[in-house]
């Protein structure tokens, strides 16, 4: 029988479109709900990729000590029959430059990832959204963190560390979510027009690939589109000034989800003729020793900074962050 990939999470599952490449179950991330459980090998496969490149870098580790222990040796014993000066300027140029060429080779390959990684990725994460107009940091609920935690997503001006604003995700089934604002984490009248997010909430049916969502001060929807979860292609229309707006967004690439991976895409609008338009979003890297925080860069759409163009494909992002998050922070003990 054909089995569809699940990105779960405790109480929170998601299902993902069924495809060629989803012919096995690629993997679960869900404990205790419904008779499912976490086994053993799936909490392992969490630092499956640390443990592959620890046991290569081992073994890589021990060759090279290896050959600079059997270069040593050789070295000492060529060197009782040396004398005088030439003796003493090759062991001088040997002392300056072989130990740290040797201690390189023999620490860099276990090492070298936990070594080089970390800064690169505080750097990346700390400032890649530094020229874009916004960010959000969505931040997934970790699997050791209790029910009433929410997946939230907080939004912040560009360069500002002061969340201005805080989107929720509520999900507890495979079929459907909302993403909704909970609170202003400033005066909204110190924000400009252009950050105030005009949608209250988005709701998405992911049996039927739908979705609509709510605004300000207005009865019923105000916004109704479609999605697939392919290549993100979300096609709307919303109306929240007395005009009505058709827009279309699309991920670069068909692989944005990656297994056991957080989210990873660029997102563009669509201009008329399908071709891929201005940017609106990218996600950046999750923070160090911190999975379960996912900072995403915005440049925005036709809506804004926060309008539908960004807030529709930001909540089925989230979903996804969601799953990894629950995924990469269930660890052993």
């Amino acid at each position: 029988m054909r089995l569809r990939r699940l990105d779960c999470v405790l109480h929170h599952c998601v299902r993902t479109p069924q495809s060629a490449a989803d012919n096995q179950l690629d993997y679960l991330a869900l404990g205790g709900v419904r008779g499912i459980h976490v086994s053993l090998s799936s909490i392992f496969s969490v630092h499956n990729s640390i443990f592959r490149r620890f046991i290569f870098g081992s073994v890589h580790t021990f060759g090279n000590l290896f050959l600079w222990g059997a270069l040593a040796i050789v070295s000492l014993q060529c060197r009782i029959f040396e004398t005088g000066s030439h003796r003493r300027a090759k062991s001088a140029v040997a002392a300056l430059f072989i130990p740290p060429i040797a201690l390189f080779m023999i620490i860099m390959p276990t090492l070298g990832t936990q070594i080089l990684i970390p800064p690169i990725q505080r750097q990346v994460y700390n400032h890649m959204c530094d020229s874009y107009g916004a960010h959000v940091v969505l931040e997934g609920r970790g699997s050791k963190q209790p029910m009433f935690v929410a997946n939230s997503a907080r939004f912040y001006a560009q360069n500002s560390q002061q969340p201005l604003f805080t989107f929720d995700l509520e999900q507890t089934n495979f079929s459907s979510a909302t993403f909704r604002f909970r609170e202003f984490n400033v005066e909204a009248t110190s924000l400009s027009s252009e950050l105030v997010p005009t949608l209250q909430s988005i709701s998405y049916d992911f049996d039927n690939r739908q979705l609509s969502g709510a605004c300000n001060n207005m009865t019923g929807s105000c916004l109704d589109g479609s999605f697939n979860m392919d290549r993100l292609t979300v096609d709307m229309s919303y109306n929240i000034t007395g005009t009505s707006v058709h827009s279309r967004t699309q991920a670069e690439h068909n692989r944005w989800v990656w297994k056991k991976s957080k989210p990873s895409l660029i997102l563009r609008a669509l201009t008329d003729n399908g071709a891929l338009g201005d940017k609106i979003l990218q996600t950046a890297v999750t923070k160090v020793n911190d999975c379960t925080s996912l900072r995403v860069c915005i440049s925005g759409g036709v809506g804004g900074l926060v309008g539908p163009d960004v807030l529709a494909p930001l909540g089925i992002i989230f979903t996804k962050h969601a799953a990894y998050s629950h995924f990469c922070s269930n660890r052993i003990g």
